[in-house]
């Protein structure tokens, strides 16, 4: 969802810039958008939520895929993002990457998503 002085449209470019980028890695399997239930009264069977992406990817692109996403968050106007990997038994783990945050804090952000990673 847009979040503050985001809108729906810079939402979508961001998203469509880290599917693009992810879609280009060679360990990347799948890039989709991800869907959740229609709401109540809704025509359709399932939504498609604004911005937010599955990807498939083996466990050593984790680092790659979140330096793309550091670069892609680098330019002005970024909105901010929720990065989640799900690991098969192990639940899930999560940052939220604020709007206007700096390479710096992206790349510490990483390293605890990471680091997290490692110890579950």
């Amino acid at each position: 969802m847009p979040d503050g002085d985001c809108t729906a449209d810079g939402v979508a470019l961001v998203a469509r810039r880290i599917r693009e980028g992810a879609s280009d890695h060679p360990d990347v399997a799948r890039v989709q958008a991800a869907t959740a239930p229609a709401p109540t009264g809704a025509k359709a069977g399932e939504a498609m939520l604004l911005g937010a992406l599955i990807v498939a990817l083996a466990p050593v692109a984790v680092e790659g895929l979140l330096n793309l996403i550091r670069d892609i968050l680098s330019r002005p106007g970024a909105p901010p993002v929720k990065v989640a990997v799900e690991l098969a038994g192990r639940g899930t783990v999560a940052i939220e990457i604020p709007s206007g945050a700096s390479p710096a804090e992206v790349q510490a952000l990483a390293h605890r998503l990471l680091d997290t990673l490692k110890a579950g």
